[in-house]
């Protein structure tokens, strides 16, 4: 009896077991290139459908998030631009740095191990003080040139900047659904017939195999470590 004939792409994909919170177990794996491009351009059609609805007027999304800030006065809208530049400034400095790599040393003894996840857990920390530490002062500098713009000024710029805030919440949305979508698996097929089927989890199942991804994403194929240990 001819055996299963495996591919490439079998050699790269981490997989693991998951029990969810139901009794029920799962295999969760990583995706394939292919599935990766699939979900990319299911992402970008989300970010720009999300987009749309919050420019027309006519919509739920804009009555719901947009047209309240027709009327807000001059104080409301300089917090709500704060607090939407915030956030901005604190993904971009995220995303422009990281925390220190502390690389696990080769055969390491129990005591090593635990020293470097330590020390990890302290970079991380570190890290994030000072991204947040630079993403207050961002915003400080960003309201000595806001404060002397018109209302309608700051009024254009939050709504340009809840918009922009959506658009990139529809793309992380669709990017965690889509992902569960290809990586969960029962038998060795796929579970979900079709995407929307994600979205009806229930919110702790749906939790659990979110949280199993990560794991099996951060280890790599041929050597079953962590990203941090093998310096990728």
């Amino acid at each position: 009896m001819a055996g299963r004939k495996y591919t490439l792409d079998d050699f790269f994909r981490v997989r693991t077991e998951v029990k969810l919170p139901n009794g029920k177990v799962m295999t969760v794996r990583t995706l394939s290139d292919a599935e990766t491009q699939s979900r990319e351009r299911a992402c970008a059609w989300a970010m720009h459908r999300r987009v749309t609805a919050m420019r027309d007027e006519k919509s739920q999304a804009y009555e719901e998030l947009l047209a309240p800030y027709l009327s807000a006065n001059r104080e409301g809208l300089l917090n709500s631009l704060t607090s939407l530049k915030r956030s901005d400034f604190y993904t971009a400095r995220r995303e422009a740095s990281r925390p220190q790599v502390i690389v696990l040393p080769d055969g390491p003894t129990p005591e090593e191990r635990v020293q470097v996840e330590q020390e990890r857990a302290q970079a991380m920390e570190t890290w994030e003080r000072e991204v947040l530490a630079g993403a207050d002062l961002d915003v400080q500098s960003f309201l000595l040139g806001a404060q002397k713009w018109t209302d309608e000024q700051i009024r254009q710029a939050v709504i340009e900047s809840m918009i922009a805030a959506q658009g990139r919440l529809a793309y992380l949305d669709e990017l965690e659904a889509t992902t569960l979508f290809y990586a969960c698996e029962v038998n060795g097929r796929r579970f979900f017939k079709q995407r929307e089927d994600v979205d009806r989890l229930p919110p702790d199942i749906h939790r659990a195999l979110v949280d199993a991804y990560r794991d099996v994403y951060g280890v790599d194929a041929w050597t079953m470590e962590d990203f941090f240990e093998t310096g990728i």
